[in-house]
């Protein structure tokens, strides 16, 4: 079947089709023995032969989901060129090559998805689809009400204004409850910036409907194709 290149990637389980979308624009896709850097471009995994970074694609026959609790002070990538810790330490076990679903900072920690389904990451990181995610931040003091009223104006995070779909206060006073719609990088952290407030921990508990459950952190679970049609679909 002809399909568009990056859509041919990412369903073979090498990626997420954006970031198919930049190994062609990079020019490290060939098509046949030559460099493709047009995006668009129409292959059948079939008869072309397709090779990224110099890997061979070949059609993913079964697609796997995990949940993941990613700890603090881990990168969200399978590779570190500073050498931190990454997933890869997290995943050994796991016999498909798997990447994470969108990404949590360094600092951050809690509930990320892992998949070889590069349509389904393109699916829940568009912005277009708005899935909700949950936070549970803790603040090195106290928040007042006032500061509350700030968090929910929001802020300008990368060039744009944004604002928390919910935000609330826990009976603790130091521990915050976000929910967000978009997820832009660092933007909670930003929020609390704005509103004086430092973090001293970060927490993603929820997914759409997927939830942290009784994952601690490090720790994976296999989850059903059909579970995640429930969810995204």
């Amino acid at each position: 079947m002809v399909q568009r290149l990056q859509k041919v990637i990412a369903e073979s389980g090498f990626c997420s089709r954006r970031k198919a979308e930049t190994h062609i624009q990079e020019g490290s896709v060939t098509v046949n023995g030559r460099i493709c850097t047009t995006l668009g471009t129409k292959v059948d995994i079939r008869k072309d032969q397709i090779m990224v970074q110099g890997t061979p694609l070949h059609p993913e026959t079964e697609k796997i989901y995990y949940l993941f609790y990613k700890p603090r002070q881990v990168v969200s990538t399978l590779y570190d060129p500073q050498r931190r810790s990454s997933l890869a330490h997290y995943i050994k076990e796991i016999p498909q090559r798997v990447y994470p679903v969108g990404r949590l900072d360094y600092d951050s920690e809690g509930l990320m998805i892992l998949t070889n389904d590069g349509e389904l990451t393109h699916q829940i990181t568009h912005p277009s689809r708005g899935i909700h995610k949950i936070y549970c931040v803790q603040m090195t003091q106290v928040v007042t009400p006032q500061q509350i009223q700030r968090l929910r104006r929001g802020a300008v995070v990368e060039g744009k204004p944004v604002k928390p779909i919910r935000v609330s206060l826990s009976d603790k006073k130091d521990w915050i409850r976000f929910e967000l719609a978009e997820g832009r990088k660092r933007e909670i952290r930003v929020f609390a910036e704005t509103a004086g407030l430092t973090i001293k921990r970060l927490i993603r508990e929820s997914i759409g409907r997927l939830t942290l459950g009784d994952l601690g952190p490090g720790q994976l679970k296999k989850i059903s194709s059909s579970m995640i049609r429930e969810v995204f679909s």
